[in-house]
């Protein structure tokens, strides 16, 4: 390996172990969140104060559903590193589907 490819080499290293790390954060407060939002619906579903009308239950239902939709897009992405990991999705196809750039990527690692 000569001495460029040493570089790459460790850069990626450090991008994929801060990149791991970081994930793991997310999804640390993806999950106490998520946890936050059933207690949320229990609440508005159940009522026991009385305090949630229809119309106020219609308003959250629709914000619920748009962070549900970006929640999709999300598990999307961990559905595709996964099949690709196994190797029931070709690197290629990720590529396509992601538009991702090697090229600009190998670059930035030096």
């Amino acid at each position: 390996m000569d001495s460029l490819q040493q570089i790459k080499l460790t850069q990626y290293m450090k991008n994929q172990k801060e990149t791991s790390s970081s994930i793991a954060r997310s999804i640390s407060s993806l999950n106490n969140d998520l946890s936050a939002a059933l207690e949320h619906q229990a609440y508005a579903r159940k009522n026991p104060d009385l305090v949630i009308d229809d119309g106020l239950l219609a308003v959250i239902g629709l914000g619920v559903d748009q962070l549900l939709a970006q929640y999709d897009e999300a598990d999307l992405k961990r559905i595709d590193l996964l099949a690709v990991k196994s190797g029931t999705m070709a690197v290629d196809e990720l590529i396509a589907k992601y538009n991702i750039d090697l090229i600009a990527y190998s670059n930035a690692l030096i």
